[in-house]
């Protein structure tokens, strides 16, 4: 790997986001400090991003692509995992991905992590599992879902939040304005096993009550 690199400068790619179709592992186990990935426009083609950035030990800050629509990706798991000095992420205001299938691990062992604001529509359809997603995130104080998260977010096929939260010590409180229906949910073994500091989870929903 290139365990060394310090900087990277992709935008002289010409399309880059609209022909590429993988971009699992891209900067992983880098010494990059900030990634801006805000030029990209066109990530249709795109299928796996997993483990975009695992390993990224000096990584601070990323800046997402401001798309919405991701209608080939299937991989987003482990896409920030081990990325100990990593602050905050931001997820653009609606994210279409029908064919996603896993986001497990993404943050795992996070440890600065503070805040992660996900988008207020999201719709993905084949979601299976969302397992382990914030594990070991020991310094995460908020993770923010919109007022107007809304109905319109489509999880029908999650089926594993396992973990979610595990670790999370620093966690005081968790409010999810709504959240759709979650049929297929069927595993939530330590959701929130170890979130030590944990006083409030306020969730609204036709379907869930606090």
């Amino acid at each position: 790997g290139c365990s060394s690199l310090e900087n990277v400068d992709i935008r002289c790619v010409d399309d880059y986001g609209a022909t590429c179709t993988a971009m699992n592992g891209l900067f992983a186990g880098t010494k990059l400090q900030v990634i801006d990935l805000s030029f990209m426009e066109d990530l249709s083609s795109l299928e796996d991003t997993s483990m975009l950035c695992a390993g990224c030990n000096e990584l601070m800050y990323i800046k997402l692509p401001n798309v919405t629509e991701y209608p080939n990706l299937g991989y987003a798991n482990f896409l920030l995992s081990d990325c100990p000095k990593l602050l905050y992420v931001e997820f653009p205001s609606t994210l279409s991905a029908p064919n996603l299938i896993l986001i497990n691990d993404m943050f795992v062992n996070d440890s600065s992590l503070l805040m992660v604001k996900f988008p207020s529509t999201l719709n993905a359809p084949k979601l299976n599992s969302a397992a382990e997603l914030f594990l070991r995130c020991n310094s995460l104080l908020k993770v923010e879902f919109p007022e107007d998260f809304t109905e319109e977010s489509n999880l029908q096929d999650l089926a594993s939040m396992s973990s979610m939260f595990e670790g999370c010590s620093s966690l005081i409180s968790l409010s999810i304005p709504h959240i759709p229906d979650l049929a297929a949910l069927t595993n939530t073994s330590k959701m929130f096993y170890g979130c030590s500091s944990l006083e409030n989870i306020a969730i609204s929903s036709d379907n869930y009550s606090e």
